[in-house]
């Protein structure tokens, strides 16, 4: 009669036992790839400031003396302000403080000859705009091989004259989606942001001076 090495795990024979060990840890280890494969990207959280490139130049004269704007109140009017959206299953969040990253985005006015006051900021001449701006939409997504970011700017107030106005001023943006970087998401929606701040001066110019 052959004889048998029996172990003190359940009476297992040390072979199967060998066996039965290897099996486990093959599945362990796929177990582990596999939630390494399901795991969501680390979300982008986007920088607290809008970066906006540079205009050219305005032309000889084509500076707006006395021509403000005064905001006085920056809303974020968004249903989901926490979240812009998904680029190829990665979630681009808001800053934490999206008022300021909204007011970081206003100077862009400056830069095509306004005077911009904010909330207590005071305004050295009558404005020629003065009321609430809210962002009412800021998301991106992708669609085939390209990326997309929309904003969304609303104004409501009273223009020069006591007129009462209410705008909405839209940045779109769609580039390719080369590799879904960091940066790539930044300027993209930088970009749509400055895009809207540009529609705006376009708009409230008429209001200013001649």
């Amino acid at each position: 009669m052959s004889e048998t090495e029996v172990s003190g795990s359940g009476g297992l024979p040390a072979g199967r036992r060998g066996l039965r060990r290897r099996a486990r840890a093959v599945l362990t280890a796929g177990a582990l790839l596999a939630v390494g494969a399901c795991a969501a990207p680390i979300p982008l959280v986007l920088d607290p400031r809008v970066a906006a490139p540079p205009l050219r130049p305005l032309a000889k004269g084509v500076v707006y003396k006395g021509c403000a704007i005064r905001f006085t109140e920056v809303i974020d009017a968004r249903r989901v302000p926490e979240t812009l959206g998904l680029i190829t299953g990665r979630a681009v969040m808001s800053p934490p403080d999206s008022v300021a990253w909204i007011r970081s985005a206003l100077p862009r006015l400056v830069d095509h000859g306004f005077t911009v006051a904010v909330a207590e900021e005071e305004s050295a001449v009558a404005p020629v705009f003065s009321g609430t701006v809210s962002l009412q939409t800021a998301w991106v997504t992708n669609v085939l091989a390209n990326k997309a970011a929309t904003v969304v700017l609303h104004i409501e107030g009273q223009v020069a004259g006591g007129q009462s106005i209410t705008r909405n001023y839209r940045g779109d943006l769609t580039n390719i989606n080369w590799a879904t970087s960091d940066n790539e998401l930044k300027v993209l929606v930088d970009r749509a942001f400055v895009e809207a701040i540009d529609v705006m001066a376009a708009d409230l110019r008429r209001y200013c001076p001649a």
